[in-house]
């Protein structure tokens, strides 16, 4: 075989894998990064599902300091803070605005802007009554916002102390979304049992906020199961598309060199 040959092939075996790479993937770095994100996303929900599967359904009035993850459901009947002047008392407000608006060059549709604020709240389950403090909130387990107007965001962004007018400046297309918690409205919280100067306290779990929703325990389930399942799906399917993308050009090089190879051995 030639020199020149067995040089060539050489320089083809280092270097042809990498730039074979770089040429099907040019924001490889970037794809890992959406990946990895994906990845962490999956095991977050899968963390929240072992969660509220550990979580003890328990009444107030039964609560013990053998008690560690616990679950209870009960209606606010009492706000720490007045948010609003209506009545029933609003709880907990978030509000989000959605559109299209041109940046960085293009036109891109995403959040234009958004707050939530909340109060500390009593909860009573019938049998008992505590405080909870659901600061800060948990934007996973809210559920899904209600669609209003220009007119009713414009008063609700009144109570967060913000002129919309000065968000939507250049958006399209635009999304109002709400969510609130009310007094007498029902919520399901999980969390860390601990008593404080002889009163009890559900606090924070490692890692990450307090579990607290308006939807009822199956639902909540029901919820985190599937965008769990629907997460790890996307997350496998992208690994295997690119596996497939590099694997499929470096098996076609491989078959290319090894053709060469062989008729040169001939």
């Amino acid at each position: 075989m030639p020199e020149e040959l067995k040089l060539l092939i050489a320089l083809l075996l280092t270097a042809g894998p990498p730039v074979l790479v770089c040429l099907v993937i040019p924001g490889s770095g970037l794809v890992v990064l959406f990946v990895g994100l994906l990845l962490a996303g999956h095991f977050q929900w899968q963390g929240l599902k072992s969660i509220l599967k550990k979580a003890k359904p328990v009444a107030i009035r039964d609560l013990s300091p053998q008690m560690k993850l616990v679950r209870i459901s009960g209606k606010i009947t009492q706000t720490g803070e007045v948010l609003d002047a209506q009545d029933p008392a609003l709880v907990m407000l978030k509000v989000q605005i959605n559109g299209w608006r041109y940046a960085g060059g293009r036109h891109e549709y995403g959040g234009v802007w958004g707050k939530t604020k909340a109060s500390p709240l009593r909860l009573d389950d019938g049998r008992g009554s505590m405080w909870i403090d659901p600061r800060p909130l948990d934007p996973r387990l809210l559920g899904e916002g209600t669609k209003v107007d220009y007119e009713t965001m414009r008063k609700t962004c009144q109570i967060l102390e913000k002129d919309i007018d000065q968000v939507i400046g250049g958006v399209s297309q635009i999304e109002y979304l709400v969510w609130e918690w009310r007094v007498g409205q029902q919520l399901t919280v999980i969390g860390n049992l601990q008593q404080e100067n002889g009163e009890w306290k559900i606090t924070r779990l490692k890692g990450q906020p307090m579990l607290v929703s308006h939807l009822e325990f199956d639902q909540l389930s029901e919820r985190v199961l599937k965008t769990g399942s629907r997460v790890q799906g996307l997350s496998w399917g992208v690994i295997v598309l690119i596996t497939l993308m590099i694997g499929c050009p470096v098996l076609a090089f491989g078959g290319w060199l090894l053709s060469i190879l062989l008729s040169q051995g001939k």
